[in-house]
């Protein structure tokens, strides 16, 4: 029997563009302040090329993002390792 399998969508570099964008302080769409939202910009990306390249038989290898814009300062993927008080998954 053959095991499941998943194809994650991760961004494997991150040259050019922010890996991680903190948006802490910023307003929501409700005008409310963000206490906690960090997001990895880099794997977002990857995430919704990932939705072009499928999980099964499309054969679609890669996805090339064009006209990509942002106003977030380039932060590099080292930023993501978060110390161990901080992380919630160690």
């Amino acid at each position: 029997m053959s095991r499941p399998r998943t194809v994650p969508s991760v961004a494997l570099g991150a040259d050019g563009l922010p890996a991680f964008v903190d948006l802490r302080g910023h307003p929501d769409l409700f005008g409310r302040e963000l206490l906690v939202t960090e997001t990895g910009f880099a794997d977002e990306i990857a995430a919704a090329a990932g939705l072009l390249m499928g999980q099964a038989d499309e054969a679609i290898p890669m996805v090339l993002v064009r006209g990509l814009t942002w106003s977030a300062p380039d932060v590099p993927a080292a930023v993501l390792v978060r110390p161990a008080e901080h992380d919630l998954f160690r």
